[in-house]
């Protein structure tokens, strides 16, 4: 199984950043849960990375200011991993932090800086045409630094009704869209948003299996929101902290993943360098957290599952880590099992 691994390649901020040489691809073995590193692609602060459905093309964005001239990069996928270029197209607006394939032929990207959310068409060939839609989110909330306008955050696409997400951190919304008959515009749904209670920062968001219920991790509380879907509109169900009452640091939340039994939900903290152990009962919608996992590393940016649900992985952003857990299927927890040096890793996506 191939795993590719963005990074941060460049400091954006004196103290945020990173100096890695671009995406870097590695072989996993699920039977063991060890990594091998294959080769190196580079390119600019490839922060987010997003593989078609068809397992053909990789996406990449260049996570800058708006300032210093962000894009969207396509590539082939090869045997073992490999990454062929294709091509690159500007991004008008700044810090493109998450990116997602919807409709097979629209590359949507979350502007963090702008608060813009920006779509892309999938040619034929794989290669990216210009903008087809950019929609300027407008809005602000109860945090004094860090909402006071609008941060698109993270693209969801939604398996059920055909919507697409937007975690706003900025408005403290989920922004609910779907496509125009065209298929090149993105209109507001029938439901526009998501209220999410102030001063929470909505980051990221997955669906449960049964896409009855989504889990929404936010960054300025390092709470996570469970949403149910009731009648076809979507709804706040509870509210669940991830942080051990004892803790007096700043939250970070930052990535959250679904077990694939649905049964165990995993969230990042940066602050507590911790990953939070989640049981969550689908018959009654509940959420509990069981504990926290100390990751080994700094800053755990990213957290990914391998398709079966047995291996979790921690990309540590701060300190050049990549820390594999072995999960236990019965109650969840997590077992440090490996420990790989990796430059500034901040996303990990699985290839074939």
């Amino acid at each position: 199984m191939i795993l590719y691994v963005g990074t941060y390649t460049q400091m954006l901020l004196e103290d945020y950043g990173g100096h890695a040489e671009g995406i870097y691809t590695y072989s996993f073995d699920p039977s063991n849960g060890s990594l091998a590193y294959l080769k190196t692609t580079q390119t600019r602060n490839p922060s987010y990375l997003c593989l078609h459905p068809n397992r053909k093309l990789l996406f990449s964005v260049e996570e800058e200011f708006k300032t210093n001239h962000p894009a969207i990069n396509a590539f082939k996928t090869g045997e073992r991993g490999s990454l062929e270029f294709m091509n690159r197209q500007p991004m008008p607006g700044g810090l493109p932090c998450h990116l997602a394939v919807v409709h097979d032929s629209i590359a949507t990207v979350a502007c963090y800086e702008t608060g813009q959310v920006v779509s892309f068409p999938i040619k034929e060939d794989g290669s990216l045409g210009s903008v087809s839609d950019l929609i300027q989110h407008d809005g602000k909330s109860l945090h004094t630094d860090r909402q006071q306008g609008a941060h698109a955050h993270m693209i969801v696409p939604f398996v059920f009704g055909q919507k697409v997400g937007v975690c706003d951190l900025g408005m403290d919304k989920i922004c609910l869209y779907h496509f125009a008959e065209d298929r090149k515009k993105l209109v507001p749904a029938n439901q526009p948003f998501i209220e999410i209670p102030p001063g929470n920062g909505p980051r990221h968001m997955h669906l449960h299996p049964n896409n009855k219920y989504a889990f929404v991790m936010c960054e300025l509380t390092s709470n996570v929101i469970v949403l149910k879907n009731q009648s076809c509109r979507w709804k706040v169900y509870s509210i669940c902290p991830t942080l051990p009452g004892d803790y007096t640091g700043e939250p970070s939340g930052a990535a959250i993943r679904v077990n694939p039994s649905g049964k165990f939900i995993y969230a990042s903290n940066r602050g507590h360098n911790s990953v939070s152990i989640l049981r969550f009962d689908a018959e009654r919608g509940s959420l509990e957290l069981m504990g926290n996992q100390r990751t080994g590393g700094e800053t755990p940016r990213e957290i990914q599952l391998d398709p079966e649900g047995k291996w979790l992985l921690a990309a540590h952003q701060d300190s050049d880590s990549i820390v594999v857990f072995k999960i236990d299927q019965k109650n969840g927890n997590l077992k440090k099992s490996s420990e790989y040096h990796v430059k500034s890793p901040v996303c990990l996506v699985w290839g074939e």
